[in-house]
């Protein structure tokens, strides 16, 4: 079974490794003890120089370490005129794509910051990342996300581990149709990734580089 892979990765050697392994893109970030963070420019000039892969970058400043919830998918204004400032960096740098997002205190789309998050990244295509879990309305929110301009979602289908969210994913999947790409991502294991494709029908998948060294 042939499956599109993209590869989580903090490190170069991790990149060196998924590309080997077989991934078919990067997620690029650092920190992922707090979630992933935005990567230093040093690290994607190496990474870019080193992989034939297309790399997106993920977008994050300063996430509350250990916290999956709304909470730590609300950006200040600080930080989100950081973010923006970051995405511009890792487009001039020659990121393939941009990986961010953000909720309201509801657990609401923060629309407003997508739109600038879309527009910042142009002509790069956007990836909600997995905010989307957080979010209360997950078939509304879909729409907005498609109607802000992005490319794909990342999601667990609001649970713990893709496996767990499947059913969730495959209402997704077919709810988005071709209009943007639902990857499934969370806890996906060479040994459970058959199943979830089963389930979901996905045509993209995201996983820890873990997955492509054994």
């Amino acid at each position: 079974m042939s499956i599109f892979l993209e590869a989580c990765c903090t490190s170069l050697e991790e990149v060196r490794l998924s590309e080997a392994g077989g991934a078919s893109r990067i997620e690029l970030c650092e920190d992922l003890s707090c979630g992933g963070i935005t990567p230093s420019v040093g690290l994607l000039k190496k990474v870019l120089r080193e992989t034939k892969l297309p790399v997106n970058v993920l977008v994050r400043p300063h996430p509350p370490c250990n916290d999956a919830s709304i909470r730590a998918f609300i950006l200040s204004k600080e930080d989100k005129n950081l973010l923006i400032k970051q995405i511009e960096e890792c487009k001039e740098t020659g990121a393939a794509g941009i990986v961010a997002g953000g909720l309201l205190a509801d657990g609401s789309l923060d629309l407003p910051l997508l739109e600038r998050i879309v527009a910042a990244s142009s002509p790069l295509p956007v990836t909600f990342h997995k905010a989307f879990d957080a979010c209360a309305w997950p078939f509304e929110t879909l729409e907005q996300i498609i109607s802000a301009g992005c490319a794909r979602i990342l999601t667990s289908g609001c649970a713990p581990t893709a496996l767990e969210g499947a059913e969730l994913i495959a209402k997704l999947v077919r709810q988005a149709g071709n209009r943007i790409v639902i990857m499934p991502g969370g806890h996906i294991r060479p040994g459970n990734i058959s199943r979830i494709s089963e389930i979901t029908k996905a045509l993209e998948y995201h996983a820890a580089s873990a997955y492509f060294t054994g």
